[in-house]
């Protein structure tokens, strides 16, 4: 895991308070709480900040879900993560040397550096949002106006680092008060244009398997084992009726005979049983899905096979 870090600063010290206030949804920094989206910004017209295009002797870039926004800073004892990371976590190759784009248009408005960030970027958007890009290895633009085909360097392991990687941090402003990027670049495109789904990352296991309820890593990973049966939607964690479409579509094969309208009921859900009972359900097929159903589709949607969205 690649060592990051939030502002070039000491961060709030509560760290038992913050992390389990993120863990709820809920960015703190500089002892504010504030929702994880913003009403002042908008999903729509976001990018992730790279393409899918071949660069020489590096790869694309994956989020790193191990270490996502608002974790225990860990190694380093930053207490806070305050951004995402993207690296090459999973395969053989690196990212140093990839370039970055901006996450949407803007202005340059800051180029600096600090012992913990290293080289950094931060862009102003047009809704006074502000991204910033760290641990960069080169800078290619350091003032003024990019679009979201500019290149504004590329990564690198500058600053406190394990290893190379890009950092990034959202901002409500100028100064240091952030929120999670992951909500918003989720199933983003490529800078590029191609469609991205998150860039290849690394999907966690869902609790489910052991609490037996169905939470957004669960509906993650069913999006992600889905995608083999026609979902093109973003595997954001929060299924809608493409997802139960699809959801469908593959419980045909397991005697749903029922329409392909993604409107779950009854007879979609005891064919989802009867699914279950190959791993592990015990209960009766009766259309009523309870912990323990959702406790064995978990081991099922928890194999490694479905961890890397491609």
């Amino acid at each position: 895991m690649a060592s990051h870090h939030g502002a070039p600063r000491t961060e709030l010290s509560r760290r038992g308070f913050i992390v389990g206030a993120a863990a709820a949804g809920i960015a703190v920094t500089g002892g504010q709480l504030l929702s994880a989206r913003p009403a002042s910004a908008a999903v729509a017209g976001y990018n992730l900040p790279f393409t899918n295009l071949a660069e020489a002797g590096t790869v694309v870039p994956r989020y790193d879900s191990s270490y996502p926004y608002g974790a225990n800073g860990g190694d380093v004892g930053d207490g806070f993560h305050n951004g995402i990371d993207f690296n090459a976590t999973g395969t053989s190759g690196t990212v140093m040397g990839r370039r970055v784009h901006p996450v949407r248009p803007g202005t340059v408005v800051l180029h600096s550096s600090s012992a913990s960030l290293g080289t950094y970027l931060r862009v102003r958007h047009s809704d006074g949002h502000e991204s910033l890009y760290a641990h960069l290895g080169s800078v290619y633009i350091s003032s003024g106006s990019v679009s979201s085909g500019s290149v504004l360097g590329t990564m690198g392991a500058s600053g406190d680092v394990t290893g190379p990687h890009l950092h990034l941090a959202f901002y409500t402003g100028s100064g240091w008060t952030s929120y999670d990027p992951w909500p918003y670049l989720n199933g983003a495109p490529y800078a590029n244009g191609s469609s991205g789904g998150g860039g290849g990352w690394i999907l966690p296991k869902t609790a489910t398997e052991q609490d037996g309820i169905p939470g957004p890593i669960y509906w993650q990973r069913f999006q992600n084992f889905l995608r083999g049966y026609g979902y093109t939607g973003p595997v954001d964690g929060v299924p809608g009726i493409n997802t139960y479409k699809a959801f469908q579509l593959w419980l045909t094969g397991w005697g749903y005979g029922g329409p392909i309208d993604g409107v779950p009921g009854i007879n979609t859900y005891k064919a989802q049983q009867r699914h279950a009972q190959t791993w592990g359900y015990g209960g009766p097929v009766d259309g009523v899905p309870g912990p323990n159903t959702y406790r064995a589709e978990a081991r099922f949607i928890n194999q490694d096979v479905y961890d890397r969205v491609a």
